[in-house]
């Protein structure tokens, strides 16, 4: 019923001309309008229409809302929707504009009494999991006025919106097919170590510094300069355009003037492996410093590619040899790679170095019952993991010990943990179904096996 009555609403709303003023405010506001084709600006109007008729907009400390705001946001917000079909970003429940920056308190949170004073940060916006958009007004008129600088707040932030739209904020946007998705999470992941180096290497980019965080500011970041620095973000990090062209279903290269083509790559004949990681560590460049080695082997590591993440702690070792946490890393990089022993003499060395770092008796408990050294394992776990703990590889070691003493009882709550973190792990649902089988529940047994072929067969498709 109720969507009956907005698609009603929408279209007498859509049969209506745009007003003249909403025109000059465009015209005024939003520079990149001028650049669009015809039939591309008429779907971008029909979005801004509905977006500044149907989001709610707020003015904060005393800021008085006019439509000059509500369609100058509008505009830009329907420009990442030009490819897209029948959502206007329903779920942005509110958007509270400022007269300036924001003092925003830690890690995000909404600011408040509470928060007041607790490293305070100045941001130009944020957009919260919750749908809330917070923007500087003055930051929003000067993103849009200039169409070709790639710093553009709105852009940003409903970026972040859309990135957000399966539940996570994690660089991997919804509403791509399987393979898309998965190219699209490994070029996050390439160009985010491209970056990083670019950055440390004093190269010019493209990309703002943020971008370098992680994966969802790279995405966030990565769409500013999409919409308004395209050819450059093709040159520079052309797996990230290719990407972002993929999700918005749109080329603003046409927009812009062409660059030279010899400056130019062909984004659709590019070779995925041409730029790939190095083969085998032997073809990492050398590097000159610990630190920069250190760095590197991280960004290997949180790509899963632990032999080039080994090779580059070794060098960090061998430069700085008491660099503790590069020796967890070590030790985790060869855990991973099925060097298991060589694994727990890392783990050993870095608990000798500080004895009471969790994360070395995390990897030590871990590879201890890797060897089926479980109670030692165990002692060393209760040291490391939190309560409650988020930490799925953690608790999936210590179930299996447990399963192993048979103590089910004691496994259970782990693997219940382990489940709600990630449900499409097989091996966890296989692990609760031999508990199950020690408590005399076959029914339950029977069903998490299934659960676990189930998703095997799904990842085999």
């Amino acid at each position: 019923m109720f969507g009956f009555f907005k698609n009603r609403r929408r279209q007498k709303l859509l049969a209506q001309p745009l007003p003249t003023t909403w025109r000059e405010i465009i015209a005024r506001n939003v520079a990149i309008y001028a650049r669009l084709a015809p039939a591309e600006r008429t779907r971008a109007e029909a979005a801004l229409r509905v977006i500044a008729s149907e989001r709610r907009f707020v003015g904060c400390q005393g800021l008085l809302v006019t439509d000059e705001m509500k369609v100058t946001i509008a505009a830009q917000a329907a420009l990442l929707l030009l490819g897209e079909e029948g959502y206007f970003f329903d779920r942005v429940s509110t958007v509270l504009l400022y007269p300036d920056k924001l003092v925003l308190p830690p890690a995000g949170l909404r600011p408040s009494a509470e928060n007041e004073g607790f490293d305070e940060r100045i941001a130009l916006g944020v957009a919260y999991q919750q749908g809330e958009l917070t923007l500087s007004w003055p930051d929003v008129l000067r993103g849009g006025r200039t169409a070709d600088d790639g710093e553009n707040v709105t852009l940003h932030e409903l970026a972040h919106h859309l990135d957000g739209l399966d539940g996570a904020m994690g660089g991997s946007p919804p509403g791509l097919s399987a393979e898309q998705q998965d190219r699209f999470q490994r070029s996050i992941n390439r160009e985010l170590i491209q970056l990083r180096r670019d950055l440390t290497e004093g190269l010019p980019t493209v990309l703002l510094p943020g971008a370098a965080e992680n994966g969802a500011e790279l995405f966030a970041y990565g769409t500013e300069a999409f919409f308004e620095r395209p050819h450059d973000l093709q040159r520079q990090y052309p797996r990230l355009f290719t990407g972002l062209r993929d999700f918005y279903k749109v080329d603003p290269r046409h927009w812009f003037p062409e660059t030279p083509a010899s400056s130019q790559v062909s984004v659709d004949e590019w070779d995925d492996e041409a730029d790939a990681d190095p083969a085998t560590p032997d073809e990492l460049p050398e590097l000159d410093t610990a630190d920069a080695y250190f760095t590197r082997g991280h960004e290997y590591f949180e790509i899963g590619r632990y032999d080039l993440a080994e090779a580059d702690f070794n060098q960090v070792v061998r430069l700085s040899p008491d660099d503790q946490e590069a020796v967890v890393y070590r030790a985790e990089s060869r855990f991973w790679s099925g060097e298991v022993e060589a694994a727990l003499a890392d783990a050993e060395r870095a608990c000798r170095l500080d004895p009471r770092d969790k994360a070395a008796l995390r990897v030590r408990g871990i590879c201890r019952i890797a060897l089926e050294q479980d109670r030692e394992g165990l002692a060393d776990l209760a040291g490391a993991l939190d309560t409650p703990s988020d930490d799925a590889d953690g608790l999936y070691f210590r179930a299996m010990a447990y399963a192993r003493l048979d103590q089910p009882q004691q496994a259970m709550p782990s693997l219940d943990r382990v489940i709600e973190l990630d449900p499409e792990d097989p091996e966890a649902y296989d692990l609760r179904a031999e508990c199950w089988e020690q408590l005399g529940n076959m029914g339950a047994a029977a069903s998490d096996r299934a659960r676990a072929n189930e998703l095997r067969a799904e990842g085999d498709e």
